[in-house]
Order: structure tokens, then sequence, then C-alpha cells
């Protein structure tokens, strides 16, 4: 079985881009203050620090039996309160395969000011609405965006200034209905520091198989400090309008065996995806923690205690995500 690679072009940058204009910094004097947050600092935050774009070369990924056109369909955002802060690109529903009703929505967000950087970026309060407004599910969902460390906290749900993230949400049987996504904007302003440790995709490979095929992702080590990587690495793939198709997790074959990376060490982690369409690009966001903040206590003063409980419930998100798209997949397997 022949396998597929492509390598990065450029070096240590994110192509991530958006469908739509970015807009001028809005101004600060008018910016409203969510509860329970401090206002926005001058930020050091850098971000760019685990994820890299691939414009695949002489190959796409997936069985490409399907039009992406049946496999996907644009939705209306409606965000509540106010989001100053951010823009927010074209949304899409998508779907692995024509004949199943879970839905991924797909949100890219932009963080538009010059020097601000925003941690525990979240969808709150969520309605799935179809045509008549009539809401067919609720749920939330965090970004997945750079690694920043707060205090004693790390989170990839970081975005520095002009640098876009994706929230990844997941629901079953609204696929046909679904056309509203409705929900508030919330995020924290307390400061965000780098990590030591930038771990950047280097290398993607790609290997079609009968049923379910392999798509493997090489990383390296580009800090000065040691990483922990984990298991809940993801990747976007898009069309080559960096329109969004499909999205899954990384969290198999992880080598090294207990994710330990050091400085300009390298290492690999696979998924098995069943995706009837056809992408051009994908962006892999290596899920990893400094090693030197690991472990430590996580002081019980704002804002550590409050980005603690939000680490927690990112977590706990994320294991029903994860869970979510293991039952999507059996489901699939099953039909095939």
């Amino acid at each position: 079985m022949k396998k597929k690679s492509v390598s990065t072009v450029l070096t240590l940058v994110s192509l991530i881009l958006l469908a739509c204009p970015i807009a001028d910094p809005p101004n600060e004097n008018t910016d409203t203050e969510l509860p329970g947050t401090a206002p926005p600092v001058p930020t050091s935050f850098t971000g760019d620090n685990n994820r890299m774009t691939f414009i695949l070369q002489g190959f796409s990924i997936g069985k490409g039996t399907t039009s992406n056109t049946l496999l996907m369909k644009p939705v209306t955002i409606n965000v509540r309160n106010n989001q100053d802060f951010f823009i927010i690109g074209n949304a899409y529903a998508t779907r692995s395969l024509p004949n199943i009703e879970w839905a991924s929505t797909i949100v890219p967000i932009t963080n538009i000011t010059s020097g601000k950087a925003f941690s525990f970026i979240k969808m709150e309060s969520v309605e799935y609405k179809d045509t008549q407004r009539t809401v067919l599910a609720e749920g939330l969902s965090f970004v997945t965006g750079s690694v920043g460390i707060l205090g004693s906290v790390q989170t990839n749900t970081c975005l520095a200034p002009f640098e876009t993230g994706y929230f990844l949400l997941l629901k079953n049987d609204l696929y046909s209905d679904l056309a509203v996504v409705e929900f508030d904007l919330e995020y924290m302003t307390w400061e965000v520091n780098n990590p030591d440790a930038r771990i950047l995709p280097t290398d993607v490979t790609y290997t079609p198989d009968i049923i379910s095929d392999l798509i493997s992702v090489k990383f390296m080590n580009y800090g000065n400090a040691t990483a922990i990587v984990g298991n809940s690495s993801q990747y976007i793939l898009l069309s080559d309008a960096m329109i969004p198709l499909d999205w899954g997790f990384m969290d198999s074959n992880l080598s090294p065996f207990f994710g330990t990376v050091y400085p300009l060490a390298s290492g690999s982690v696979e998924d098995s995806l069943i995706y009837a369409g056809s992408a051009t690009r994908i962006i892999p966001f290596i899920d990893f923690e400094d090693e030197s903040t690991t472990g430590k206590t996580i002081l019980l003063t704002e804002p550590y205690s409050k980005s603690s409980t939000s680490r927690q419930e990112y977590e706990e998100t994320l294991l029903d995500l994860r869970n979510t798209l293991e039952e999507i997949k059996n489901k699939a397997l099953l039909e095939k």
C-alpha cells in the first residue's frame, strides 16, 4: 500500500486563514467586560506553537467517492453578546458520510486585537436551530487554539493577537435540519504566557485503506523545554478555499510512548479516518504541556482558581467529543 507524504514548506509559521476579511481593531474604550474577567492587558503571548497548515501536493485526503457539496453546508452564526475583540468566520455543518445525520459544526474565530491574548474562549449556552428557529439541541464548545500558560494552568484554548482558532462541535440527528448555531461568547482576559516548549507538526502521511484510512502526523519540539504530548491532538481537513470539511482526534500510536519530547526531539501520532469527500489541506493541532509547569500546585486565587475550573470543564467537554466521535466511527464501519 502506497503512502503519500507532504512536508512543510515554510519554517515555523502558521498559514491559518479566514474566508472573511479582518476588520480594524475595535475602539478599546467601547469594549465591555464579561463577568468574572479582568480588563484585557497588553500581552507578549505569541501563540502559533502547536499547529501547521499543510497544502497537499499530488494527493488528497479522503475516499473521494462523494462530492464535498453533499457532505457540508453553510450555517448561520448568531452571537448573542459583545464580540468586539473577535471576528467569527464562515461556519459549516459537515458530515463524514452522505448517509448519516451526525453533524460536525466547524466555526473559525480570529482575535482581531493588536496586543491582547485571550484564553478559555468558549461558546456558552449553544443552541442548534432549524430554519424556523426551533431549538434542536444544546451544548458548549471551547476553541481549539494555541497553548498558553496561566499561572500553573496550561490550556490550548488561547488566541494571540490576529490568531485564528476553531470551535469544533458534534451533535447527532440534526444535519439535515440544522440551519443556525446561536451562543454566548465567553473568554478569560488574564495574562497568558508562552510555554517554553513549542511542538510543531512537520510532516503528514496519508495511507488509504479499504474501509478506514490512516493519517500520521510527525512533530518536533522547537522550544527549549521538555514537552509532554497528550492524547487529544486534533486535525481539521479543508478545501483549497480553506473551507472546513471535517475534523478528528489523533489519539493512537503516540510516539514516544509516554509522550515525552525533549528539545529538538521528534515524535508522531495517528488517527484512523472515515471520510467520503476529498480534502486538499490539513491543519494538525498537537496537544502538549510544558513539563516545567505540569504538576505544579494550582493557586486558589484569581485567575488561577477560575482557570483551573475552566480547564476541568474543557477536559469534560473534550471527553464527550471523543466518545461521540468514536460512536460515529463505529456506526460508519457497521454501515460499510
